[in-house]
């Protein structure tokens, strides 16, 4: 039951991450990449 429970929390964690680096990314896209292609934002 607790090697269960610590999966949870542990997989939870991870998808926050998950989340995290897609916002950066996207963040990352508008600010740098996409002007240096010409494309407005």
């Amino acid at each position: 039951m607790i090697k269960e429970e610590k999966r949870k929390e542990k997989e939870g964690s991870m998808s926050i991450w998950v989340f995290v680096v897609i916002i950066a990314v996207w963040f990352l896209l508008q600010t740098y990449i996409l002007p240096k292609f010409g494309i407005s934002t």
